[in-house]
């Protein structure tokens, strides 16, 4: 059997940063052509702007990390439960010193990861908001050669896994994916949100491979 190397990676985000150039940077919003009242034009406006300045906050490429938790599970041990990350780096925003160790932890991460690749072992990334951080971290470090994942692979459905995003298909739309992982037997924390902490975030992901995403003989995750 292959070995399995998991990286769960959870983050929370400051609020938006609205400086000059994020302003500068919005296109122009117009009223349809066929809008000639004054009036309705300027509340047409108003209204997309409103829309609009509401939806940014969630676009990943305009926030900065506050808090990033990343634990990296090597594979050793393919029968053994419970084991634990090999590699792991929790940085809050009480601990802001912690910012510049984390070069050096993705430094190991990647040869590990580079590793894993060149012995065709198999890599999976698993947590909350999965591929927004990825991306983050990509802009981030990748120029410096650093990051856990090439920004085109980012997208695989397969090797990178959002336990939110995967349980919200065709058939289950009508409900909440947290409903639905509930469903699928998987404990949530007291009053979660997605997003508003590391910690529950990476437990949610955890339970959620461990639940429905690991093979018998595979090793499970803890926390």
């Amino acid at each position: 059997m292959k070995k399995h190397h998991i990286v769960i990676v959870a983050a929370t985000f400051r609020p938006l940063p609205w400086d000059a150039n994020l302003v500068d940077s919005l296109p122009p919003i117009e009223a349809p052509g066929n809008y000639k009242d004054p009036d309705k034009i300027r509340n047409y406006i108003a209204e997309a702007k409103e829309k609009r300045n509401a939806s940014l906050p969630s676009l990943w490429l305009f926030n900065q990390f506050e808090s990033l938790h990343v634990r990296y599970y090597g594979g050793d041990h393919p029968q053994r439960d419970g084991d634990r990350p090999t590699l792991a780096i929790e940085i809050e925003s009480s601990t802001p010193e912690k910012w510049e160790e984390l070069p050096g932890f993705l430094e190991e991460l990647c040869d590990r990861l580079e590793t894993a690749e060149d012995n065709n072992e198999v890599v999976k990334f698993v947590g909350v908001a999965v591929r927004d951080i990825l991306r983050h971290l990509a802009f981030q470090f990748g120029p410096l050669g650093l990051a856990p994942l090439p920004y085109p692979q980012i997208a695989d459905q397969r090797d990178v896994i959002d336990p939110i995003k995967t349980m919200n298909t065709d058939k289950t739309k009508p409900l909440q994916p947290l409903y639905v992982l509930q469903q699928a037997g998987i404990e949530l924390p007291d009053q979660y949100v997605p997003g508003e902490s590391c910690r529950n975030d990476s437990l949610v992901a955890a339970r959620f491979y461990n639940t429905l995403c690991r093979k018998r003989r595979q090793f499970t995750l803890t926390i």
